[in-house]
């Protein structure tokens, strides 16, 4: 009961997000052939991975990740291979285990280089699916592997009520202090106007599940769309209560306010959004900045990049080089550009670039930015 409280707290409050301890979390009947797999601490996934794995014999190594999904601390930095080494060193991984064998979500391959890990730990890493929730398929395996399935993120309806949930949680404590702040000192006026203003952003914020079966090609597009309720909510209120109807201007245009802050808040954090909030607004285009190029001369075939890529846009060519099909939109990520020991792969859009990813070094980024190929 005290693990589902927890999960409660972190779907409610998924900008305050919770810690798990880190350390060995063993499932099952555990021994020293079992399987290791490597988690980050945000609570909420270590949650969903002791439920998803429940019925195996395994190990958990949850590894410092500031308390952040293991994607974003990847790319920030947070979820390396030497916070990955620490952890092995500091709960004696190697006395508890025979083999010399982890499994890392394919996620953290913005962040995590496999050669240093193996160097600096003598432990070997391998990839596991890009989604959780297809562990048990992958393990079953008498020879592990990835399946294209396996290889692209798909993020449920479920999950996507999560995070809307989690914002609606998030802005209502934000209300509640405003509410202290308004009734205290401006009076009780104000306080109703941001609880109605509040209730019409709720109303937006439970329907962005839905983005993805509305017609437009940029789900902050389609967001527009999704805000329409929250204005013919606030149009009925008014006409229920001519009393405010002089605040009916005020109403939409701080309703419109609301609805491009969550449009900039979704640009770049999830697997849909990967482009600046400036570009957005000029030109309603959530395109990637970055465009992949690969630099034959360079390339050595080793296809680290198409294994690692969520949105599974890395392809192969009859030659056996990597080929990337721009039309499926790369989220920029930049998990192949960390993988490419050869620094084969190049920005065909340089020197344009959103550059929130903080995981890979600035002499190899100069490399892949700096330069322009056709």
């Amino acid at each position: 009961m005290k693990d589902y409280f927890w999960y409660c707290c972190s779907i409610l409050f998924r900008y305050f997000p919770l810690r798990y301890p880190p350390g060995i979390v063993a499932l099952g009947h555990p021994d020293k052939n079992s399987l290791v797999l490597i988690s980050g601490n945000y609570f909420l996934t270590v949650f969903k991975l002791k439920r998803i794995l429940k019925n195996l014999n395994c190990y958990i190594l949850v590894v410092d990740s500031a308390g952040v999904n293991v994607w974003c601390a990847a790319g920030a930095g947070d979820f390396n291979e030497n916070k990955v080494v620490d952890a092995i060193f500091t709960y004696k991984l190697d006395e508890l285990v025979s083999h010399r064998r982890v499994i890392l979500p394919q996620l953290a391959a913005v962040g995590v280089d496999l050669q240093i890990l193996r160097q600096r730990s003598g432990f070997n890493g391998e990839w596991g699916p890009a989604s959780f929730y297809d562990l048990p398929e992958y393990l079953a395996q008498d020879k592990r592997s990835i399946s294209e399935r396996m290889h692209i993120l798909r993020m449920p309806f479920f999950d996507r009520m999560e995070l809307a949930i989690g914002m609606v949680g998030t802005y209502f404590l934000s209300y509640l202090k405003y509410y202290i702040i308004f009734a205290l000192f401006l009076g009780m006026q104000y306080n109703h106007d941001v609880f109605l203003i509040t209730i019409a952003y709720t109303i937006t914020i439970l329907l962005t599940p839905f983005l993805d079966f509305l017609p437009f090609k940029w789900a902050t597009n389609n967001l527009m769309v999704i805000s329409i309720p929250s204005y013919f909510f606030l149009w009925w209120y008014v006409e229920s209560y001519p009393a405010f109807i002089h605040m009916l201007p005020i109403y939409l245009l701080a309703n419109s306010v609301f609805t491009i802050l969550i449009c900039m808040d979704i640009l770049g954090s999830t697997i849909h959004f990967k482009s600046s909030v400036a570009n957005w607004l000029c030109t309603f285009n959530n395109k990637s900045y970055f465009g992949p190029k690969l630099v034959s001369e360079r390339c050595t075939k080793c296809h680290a990049c198409q294994n690692i890529c969520p949105k599974g846009i890395i392809g192969e060519e009859d030659n056996g080089y990597p080929s990337f099909q721009l039309e499926l939109e790369c989220c920029e990520c930049l998990a192949c550009v960390k993988q490419c020991q050869a620094l084969a792969i190049l920005n065909i859009n340089a020197p344009k670039f959103k550059g929130d990813i903080k995981s890979i070094p600035q002499e190899q980024l100069a490399q892949v930015m700096g330069e322009k190929y056709y």
